[in-house]
């Protein structure tokens, strides 16, 4: 301190004014240097955002079976963050999701904090399309703004199709087929896909074997492995992983064991997976064996097998029936829809042949969930024909998917026989007694989804499948699916609003719960299983929780169509009384009222008798009773 006064005090002094004046001077480009180092710096970290553009092509689902391609240009500039979407045309809150995604994603993976960039998407040759919607393009997205931010190029004979997780993951979309077909048509060299389903490897196979530039259909489940590809020179050939050693599955380790035995529900739905086990055996002994790829897919079926083998044993009944129910439509398809041209006529008359073989079955209060269960399986099978008829099939990769369908639908009919044959006690059920219940869950479900965001088509679909049950009078099956339709919504709302640890503990409890019926337990057996199999991660028990969800919800709605049965079995409906006698039920109302008119004709002519003969004596008693009102 003593040193700068003493330096202040040189400095005024006359005889230093001009070492005073310099000193100054260099204090005031000191300064000037300084703030102009700091505002290049700025200039400098606002200039290493590039201003740049790229494109990148997408195969796109353009109706009911075709596909399109379409293209996602990107652009870059110096902003503060700030992500747009073009809007012609316009674009739905799902592609603006994964809009964000992929800007973050491709930020970070460049280096940039988000607050550097400003990001700008367009969607362009949706012809005549007003509106854009879906996650499918969210990976194409992320590869070309890494692209633009890293300054490469994308190669233009490649699309692309798969969500954007924000880790960088690739998950599975829809539509890959008419995808594909699309892509094979313009002439593209690679496709880039998520893991498809095994029919899609099918499909995707022959569309290969027929394309004129050999498409290759290659999987990548994360960004840094698509950017190899997406980023490679122009054509570049990669190894087709349609026709890869398809991976054999284990057994899901650290099962807990359910208990069947002494369990009369477990017992008999065991009984039905141990029926569909045999029919898989017996599939996968008939498949041919003529080729690479068909001893592949026949080896991938026989382990299958054993493996739901195993967990039949284990007491996850519906898990192993649903996979063997599901790996039937797969050999089924493979088997002929693969291999052989198809009859969509034939397998259209089988199934509804099938459907016409069902007969409708009295309900009892100790069986009717298991003919509730028929019933809708019954309808789902009806609706899945009719949809698939309604729409055709104009080519070759149409009728993979409308045979595919078919499938479903004959699949879905023979389960409504089997869950139809097991048979209870008890009394006979009037199905009208759960009108009301239904009409509720109904409304309570369609309150629900018009909150939603965005739509969900399989909870759309089976609100569908409720109001037909509920129109041809199935009221049991109109509560179940109704149920399922307000609790998928339900569990998705809740499963994105809640931390790791709320998410651990609801799984856990329902993992846990007690259930005491049919269904409530069959669901819990595969939400366990599905919870296991995710390594009990939250993150990866979305499917999981809307499982147990939809477990504790039947368990209740059940509950509550047992009360209706209780309340008509003390005379408000429900039951179906047993008959007492051999009248003619149209003849008996007219008895009754005539029965009663009589009664009423002979208690009229008593009371006039009794006033004729009582008549002084009651008008006495009437005057002095008016006497005395007149007192008070």
């Amino acid at each position: 301190m003593q040193l700068s006064l003493n330096l202040f005090k040189y400095l005024l002094t006359p005889k230093n004014t001009m070492n005073s004046r310099f000193f100054i001077l260099l204090l005031i480009l000191g300064f000037a240097s300084l703030c102009l180092a700091d505002s290049g710096s700025g200039e400098s970290a606002k200039a290493m955002c590039p201003s740049a553009v790229r494109s990148i092509a997408v195969p796109a689902v353009v109706g009911e079976f075709s596909g399109g391609v379409l293209s996602i240009e990107v652009e870059t500039r110096p902003g503060t963050g700030i992500v747009y979407t073009a809007t012609t045309p316009q674009i739905g809150v799902s592609t603006q999701t994964s809009e964000e995604t992929a800007a973050g994603y491709a930020l970070k993976s460049a280096g940039f904090a988000k607050n550097e960039c400003d990001i700008l998407y367009r969607v362009k040759g949706a012809g005549d399309s007003k509106f854009v919607d879906g996650p499918s393009a969210g990976a194409a997205m992320t590869l070309a703004t890494i692209a633009a931010l890293k300054n490469e190029s994308i190669r233009s004979d490649i699309v692309v199709t798969g969500t954007i997780e924000p880790d960088g993951s690739i998950g599975p979309v829809g539509g890959l087929i008419e995808k594909g077909k699309a892509a094979a048509d313009k002439g593209v060299l690679i496709m880039i896909t998520p893991k498809p389903e095994l029919y899609e490897r099918m499909v995707l196979s022959s569309i290969r074997s027929a394309s004129k530039n050999g498409i290759s259909f290659v999987e990548r489940d994360n960004i840094s492995a698509a950017e190899g590809i997406a980023f490679a020179a122009e054509g570049t050939q990669v190894a087709d992983e349609a026709g890869v050693e398809l991976e054999l599955r284990k057994p899901t380790a650290n099962l807990t064991i359910i208990q069947v035995d002494g369990d009369t529900d477990l017992e008999k739905f065991r009984e039905i997976g141990n029926a569909l086990l045999r029919v898989s055996e017996s599939d996968v002994a008939a498949l041919r064996n003529d080729s690479a790829d068909a001893k592949r897919f026949k080896g991938y079926f026989a382990n299958e097998v054993s493996n739901n083998r195993q967990l039949l044993s284990e007491g996850y009944v519906f898990t192993a029936a649903n996979n063997l129910f599901l790996m039937d439509v797969d050999i089924g398809f493979f088997g002929k829809g693969y291999l052989e041209n198809i009859d969509l006529n034939d397998e259209a008359q089988n199934t509804a042949n099938c459907l016409m073989s069902l007969r409708e079955t009295e309900k009892l209060t100790d069986d009717y969930q298991w003919k509730v269960g028929a019933d809708l399986r019954e309808i789902w099978a009806k609706r899945k024909l009719n949809e698939t008829l309604a729409k055709g099939a104009n080519s070759a990769e149409e009728e993979y998917v409308a045979y595919r369908e078919m499938l479903f639908a004959d699949g879905w009919c023979r389960v409504s026989s089997l869950l139809d044959a097991q048979t209870g006690t008890g009394k006979a059920i009037n199905e009208s007694v759960w009108k009301g219940l239904a009409e509720k869950k109904l409304t309570d479900a369609k309150a629900l989804m018009d909150t939603r965001e965005e739509p969900d088509s399989d909870v759309d679909w089976h609100y569908g499948v409720a109001n037909e049950a509920y129109d041809s009078g199935k009221y049991g099956a109109a509560v179940f699916d109704a149920v399922y339709a307000y609790t998928m919504t339900k569990a998705d709302e809740e499963f994105q609003n809640l931390n790791s640890t709320d998410i651990n503990e609801t799984l856990n409890e329902l993992s846990e719960k007690k259930m005491g019926t049919l269904w409530g337990k069959i669901y819990q057996g595969q939400g366990r299983f599905l919870y296991t199999s995710a390594g009990y991660d939250p993150k990866g028990s979305a499917t999981a929780y809307r499982i147990l969800r939809f477990s504790d919800a039947l368990e209740n709605a059940t509950d509550e169509m047992d009360s209706e049965i209780m309340k008509g079995s003390s005379g408000e409906g429900g039951t179906v009384p047993v008959p007492n006698s051999g009248i003619d039920s149209e003849i008996t109302p007219k008895l009754i009222v005539v029965f009663g008119a009589s009664m009423l004709l002979l208690i009229v002519i008593g009371v006039y008798f009794a006033f004729i003969m009582r008549g002084g004596t009651n008008a006495t008693r009437r005057k002095g009773k008016s006497t005395r009102r007149k007192r008070l």
